[in-house]
């Protein structure tokens, strides 16, 4: 996992909360942030599936628990491209 990374799943939780959250790191559970919901889990994947070009697996995204995960899922190399 890279710091890149870590800093592009910062900017897609920032998007996908409609709002700036300070203090998030690698090690920021992303299930406890104020207003993360089902709505914003669901803008939270469209961000990842843009920034991978493909899909993400939802077991892959249902074990997610902090931003670290995160970021290994966009480190992972792309496949079929």
């Amino acid at each position: 996992m890279t710091n890149e990374a870590v800093e592009k799943v910062i900017n897609m939780l920032n998007s996908a909360l409609e709002k700036p959250v300070e203090g998030l790191s690698a090690d920021t559970k992303v299930l406890e942030l104020t207003g993360f919901d089902s709505l914003t889990m669901e803008r939270l994947a469209g961000e990842l599936q843009n920034e991978l070009g493909r899909e993400v697996n939802p077991l892959a995204f249902a074990q997610v628990e902090t931003i670290s995960d995160l970021a290994i899922l966009i480190d992972k190399p792309r496949s079929g491209n």
